[in-house]
């Protein structure tokens, strides 16, 4: 009976507080919300327990977001114009990178980076194709990710700040498409490339 009524305890505090926690292991789940749709997906958190990810507005659209604590909830981080963003790198510094459609009208991204404090993404460009994303951030500013050369290929890319235009990473081999998916305070990078047209 007394296990009962602690159970009972346990369950009503969960409820109450919108998280379990296990105290023995220290571990804890939170729901993050979502910016009024019905489903988001965190991508990173940095050591200051910023939390990024994307979610799915009350329109049906997808944005970025940046969680801090439970009293602030979600931030709507915005987009280029388009309908839709998704934030997928964070670094120490809250500088936030993904990507987000750049019209309305156009299925087209662009990759982006989020400064603490500004109210808008910046757009990062691109290699000369229509399209480019941005994966992971460093401590020093340093970002990665891909672009388009041409419909067919991409290639992964090095932007050494929000201000300077992509550099082109390359490919192994004979190979036409690379990503760069992350980067360590080193400036050391990681990702894949193929090595032949057809891999």
């Amino acid at each position: 009976m007394r296990t009962d009524l602690l159970l009972y305890v346990t369950l009503l505090i969960f409820l109450l507080s919108g998280s379990l926690c296990q105290s023995e292991e220290l571990i804890c789940l939170t729901d993050l919300g979502t910016l009024g749709g019905n489903n988001s997906l965190a991508n990173g958190i940095n050591d200051a327990g910023q939390i990024i990810g994307w979610s799915h507005t009350l329109d049906g659209e997808s944005h970025a977001f940046l969680w801090e604590n439970v009293t602030d909830g979600m931030q709507d981080l915005d987009t280029l114009g388009g309908s839709d963003s998704f934030a997928y790198g964070i670094n120490e510094a809250g500088q936030i990178v993904g990507a987000s459609s750049i019209l309305m009208t156009s299925d087209e991204f662009h990759a982006v980076l989020w400064e603490n404090g500004e109210s808008a993404p910046k757009n990062l460009g691109t290699l000369g194709g229509g399209e480019s994303e941005a994966f992971g951030i460093n401590d020093a500013g340093q970002i990665v990710g891909a672009s388009n050369i041409s419909v067919d290929e991409f290639h992964a890319v090095l932007w050494e700040n929000g201000e300077s235009a992509p550099e082109d990473l390359g490919t192994l081999e004979s190979g036409i498409k690379s990503v760069a998916l992350w980067i360590n305070n080193a400036g050391q990078i990681v990702g894949w490339s193929d090595i032949t047209p057809d891999d």
